[in-house]
């Protein structure tokens, strides 16, 4: 049998509303999530569902750091989020 799962991830948002908000020493930055379709995450909304089938377990995701528009600054970085998963 096949389930769907909605994922929404939590955090502060970035400069737009697919990005989230970086914290520590950099600037200039902002994390992006996106699902192996390639659909970017936004903070506190619910991402298009996902279909498991079968004996699939896992949720693919790929995180990136992006550039924000603001001067770039290096230093220390890091981002606190939280997922909560819906099962339809």
């Amino acid at each position: 049998t096949a389930t769907r799962v909605r994922v929404t991830f939590d955090g502060i948002p970035g400069e737009t509303p697919d990005k989230f908000s970086l914290t520590g020493q950099a600037e200039g930055i902002n994390l992006q999530i996106m699902d192996n379709y390639g659909y970017p995450a936004r903070a506190g909304k619910s991402m298009p569902p996902l279909i498991l089938r079968g004996n699939e377990d896992g949720l693919d995701y790929s995180l990136r750091i992006v550039r924000n528009g603001y001067p770039l600054k290096a230093g220390d970085y890091y981002a606190a989020l939280r997922f909560k998963l819906d099962y339809e």
